[in-house]
């Protein structure tokens, strides 16, 4: 469960409002208890038996329309199971009587219950209960329009759920024609950002986006300020969920300007103003401001009167500040919590806010914290509200406390209890969790063989899911790097131990490409690899591939290498290093690829990194005679450029042509045909955005123009809308770019720079939508482009921008370069390509690197090894 709590996850579905007096009764031994080797108090906490909430009359048990509001009561509490039985006996009594408009309202509340229960397939069954007792084709009351339109909600909710987001769309799309013939905009905005959801679930994000920049229109020409502010905060955290964290930021600040002045004079108003800014905190911390985030977390806390929120907040607040500032002294903001957090009636959210609370303790590691009596606490509520998923995260987040304190036995029963819970609930997010701990807990008992196992079937488990967890909210890229990546990580290490067999190398590799196929995935937040059929080993006989990664080890790190060569078995070595070597070598080496310092320092890391990457594999690749080397790179190595490796005598580039395969795929592989050389060159030769100018474009497209037949696009004409009419105007099997523009992690910072605009990865799909897929973009140059700084996985960006367009092979470069240098370089290597045909675009671009290798002014690396081809190398 992640750390960081949405201010409007999908909890609720029916907004209720509740007037009903409660008391409680009833409860049942089933005791949890913790050992004294967890150095903390004996807990013994008894899971209640289902309880009797309410009293009833005798008067009032039969009567439908009061058992429809206990339901609704006991829903708002968070009471789950006994709301569903309430509302199973409403339905039924209401069947009796013949009332089918209640019947049906009873049973689309039942449908949310078991929504919410994460029982879907009898949510399904409801749900289509409901719809079929409702009149159909035919003119509705009004009682039974907004029924009908909340049930269709339901429904698209369900169906998502489901792993159904087509069925979804169209339910959805029914659901806001009931709205707008019922005048509801709220419920016609809510499905128009239902329906972006599951756009995005499928991948369509233009069309994503185009359906919510439809709902922003309609609701600016909206004169209800209150309307506004819930609009604008759903729009907000709808873009956000969508990636655009920038723009979503917007719109959640224009929701608390309304909201903070509806709040002045309407005291109701300070908890929707107060989840607002739950939600604007959370946006912050997604863009990397801390401090403006935990201002706003504080800010949220003192606006709530819920009691729930100021929780909600203080737990966000203290994640943040634990991960931007680890010796933060934070024990006055756990004290607070601790003393709230005991306030809060049992339900659901609350029990969430104890696991969470946990959770973050658990990283504290200080002595004497309550988080074996939170996490029993959380058991106990979940038991009595019937909540199995908040159980198995309970459990099982108490089997993390077990494993922490080295108590594996017992860590592995209760880690087995959840992982049964979350199977039974069809819940393979949670299941993945479990299996990691099962994993991790098996191997540190010296039980490989099983360990593996669990590994391969988390693995599996992950990639079933893949585009759900890929399309998650604003916190995907937290969730992605303390969860997915990890677990990746540590089952490749496990593959790799020992003296592991070819069966384990290849389970290793295969790893490590899904891993860089998921890290672009969330880079996306969709699946983008649709096509990407053939493998790299399969390729080029001349080829050798290298898989590198680091991966954790006790109390140090490995960077291991796995080498693929043609028809040959795998071969395996690694070194091993102090926790943060490798990181410090990478980013001294490319400090000292700047011309300011001297060659000696620069040759000495570039050594370093050739002896751990490639020496190991120089006998094999001299008998294989491999001309090309191939390199699937791990994240933290994509910033460096292979092609400046140096064995003692030469560099890399000087015995081989070097190309980058993200995710071991390619695109329908095949050479650049001779006769199919004709390019569209687009670029910047003057100063734009606050960028400065590139005079040395000029030349160089001029250069260009001479070696194939071009269309250009210079300066002024360099628009987004020229460039789009031209690509679908002729299928150019070469784009050349000449302009400014930025490589990130970060899919918001990676852009490029045009007259107009600045065109995001995401936007090539907009920008090549017309692009048949029988006249590719052979190759794709970026020129003048950089990577972002201090980013140590900004390359992932190119990567990233590579996949997106669809080229078969793109050019691109680590860091800007002198204008002349780049002008120089990119004519050679087209001169390459149209003087030698036949000639592979890898060769190609080495050609013109040792060529200015070869010159006095640009033989300093700096100026020829940023360069590298990604994709097709052929």
């Amino acid at each position: 469960m992640k750390r960081l709590l949405s201010s409007i996850a999908v909890i609720f579905i029916i907004a209720l409002v509740i007037c009903i007096e409660i008391s409680t009764a009833g409860s049942r031994s089933s005791e949890i208890e913790l050992s004294p080797e967890i150095k903390r108090p004996i807990v013994r906490e008894k899971y209640p038996q289902p309880t009797v909430f309410f009293k009833i009359k005798s008067s009032d048990a039969d009567d439908p329309n009061s058992l429809l509001e206990r339901g609704k009561a006991l829903f708002t509490v968070g009471r789950l199971t006994a709301a569903s039985r309430v509302w199973q006996q409403a339905a039924r009594e209401f069947s009796r009587r013949g009332d089918l408009l209640n019947q049906a309202r009873s049973l689309s509340y039942l449908a949310s219950a078991y929504f919410n229960l994460d029982r879907l397939k009898e949510a399904e069954e409801t749900i289509d209960n409901v719809l079929s007792l409702l009149p159909q084709n035919i003119s509705l009351t009004q009682s039974q329009a907004q029924l009908l339109a909340r049930s269709l909600n339901v429904r698209g909710n369900i169906q998502l759920a489901l792993g159904q987001p087509e069925a979804a769309l169209s339910t959805w799309q029914q659901a806001e024609a009931e709205y707008d013939r019922l005048g509801d905009e709220i419920g016609k905005l809510g499905t128009q950002i239902d329906r972006a959801r599951a756009l995005q679930n499928l991948g369509l994000y233009p069309r994503s986006r185009t359906l919510l920049q439809h709902a922003l229109s309609q609701l600016q020409s909206q004169s209800d300020p209150a309307l506004k502010a819930t609009g604008w905060r759903m729009l907000g955290e709808a873009a956000i969920a969508l990636g655009n964290l920038e723009e979503g930021k917007q719109w959640l600040d224009r929701s608390v300007e309304i909201g903070t002045q509806l709040a002045a004079t309407d005291p109701l108003k300070h908890d929707d103003l107060s989840a607002t800014l739950l939600s604007l905190g959370n946006a912050l911390r997604a863009l990397q401001r801390p401090a403006a985030a935990i201002a706003t977390y504080r800010q949220a806390a003192e606006t709530a009167i819920d009691p729930l929120l100021p929780v909600q907040a203080q737990l966000n607040q203290l994640s943040l500040a634990m991960d931007t500032a680890p010796g933060t002294d934070v024990s006055t903001l756990v004290d607070g919590i601790t003393a709230q957090i005991e306030e809060l009636p049992p339900s659901r959210a609350s029990t969430y806010a104890r696991i969470n609370f946990a959770e973050s303790l658990l990283q504290l590691q200080f002595p004497d914290l309550p988080i074996a009596e939170q996490l029993a606490t959380a058991v106990r509520q979940a038991r009595e509200l019937d909540n199995r998923t908040a159980e198995s995260y309970a459990v099982g987040t108490l089997g993390k406390l077990y494993e922490a304190a080295g108590q594996w036995q017992e860590a592995q029963r209760l880690t087995e209890r959840a992982l049964s819970i979350a199977a039974g609930l069809s819940a393979p997010e949670m299941t993945v969790r479990w299996q990691w701990q099962l994993g991790r807990l098996l191997r540190q008992q010296g039980q490989t063989q099983q360990a593996i196992a669990v590994y391969t079937q988390e693995i599996e488990t992950l990639q079933s899911i893949r585009r759900d967890w890929a399309t998650l909210d604003a916190d995907a890229q937290f969730f992605f790097s303390e969860e997915i990546e990890p677990l990746y990580r540590e089952a490749i290490a496990l593959f790799l131990d020992g003296n592991p067999s070819q069966g384990q190398l290849q389970q290793a590799k295969e790893t490590i490409a899904a891993l860089q196929r998921v890290e672009l995935e969330n880079f996306f937040r969709e699946a983008c690899w649709e096509g990407y059929a053939q493998s790299i080993d399969d390729v080029d006989d001349g080829a050798a591939v290298f898989y590198p990664i680091v991966l954790p080890a006790v109390g140090e790190e490995r960077l291991a290498v796995l080498v693929s060569f043609p028809n040959s078995p795998l071969f395996y070595y690694e070194t091993r290093h102090p926790v943060g070597e490798i990181a410090a070598t990478l980013d001294q080496f490319k400090l000292y690829l700047n011309p300011v310092f001297f060659d000696e320092d620069r040759q000495n890391f570039a050594a370093q990194l050739y002896d751990w990457l490639i020496r190991p594999a120089d006998a094999r690749l001299q008998e294989q005679n491999v001309q090309t080397l191939v390199f699937s790179l791990d994240s933290l190595l994509q910033n460096i450029p292979m092609t400046a490796l140096f064995d003692g005598e030469r560099y890399s580039i000087e015995k081989y042509s070097i190309a980058i395969a993200p995710g071991a795929r390619l695109l329908d592989p095949a050479p650049l045909s001779a006769d199919r050389l004709e390019g569209l060159l687009g670029g910047l030769s003057q100063a734009r955005q606050g960028f400065p100018a590139l005079p040395a474009v000029l030349a160089e497209t001029r250069g260009i123009a001479d070696l194939l037949p071009s269309a250009i696009l210079l300066d002024g004409d360099f628009t987004v809308d020229r460039l789009q009419a031209e690509i679908a105007r002729f299928p150019y099997p070469i784009v050349h770019l000449a302009t400014h523009g930025q490589f990130s992690s970060q899919a918001a910072n990676t852009f490029l720079l045009t007259w107009d605009d600045r065109l995001g990865v995401k936007d090539l799909d907009r920008l090549l939508a017309g692009r048949s897929f029988d006249f590719p973009i052979e190759l794709l140059v970026l020129s003048a482009c950089q990577t972002a700084t201090g980013d140590r996985r900004a390359a992932l960006g190119l990567a990233g921008l590579a996949v997106r367009s669809g080229a078969r092979s793109t050019v691109g470069t680590l860091w800007q370069v002198s204008d002349a240098s780049a002008a120089r370089l990119m004519v050679l290597f087209y001169e390459q390509l149209a003087g030698h045909p036949g000639m592979s675009k890898a060769e190609a671009l080495r050609s013109a690197q040792r060529s200015l290798l070869q010159d006095p002014q640009f033989r300093h690396p700096f100026f020829w090894s940023p360069y590298v081809l990604v994709g097709n190398w052929l």
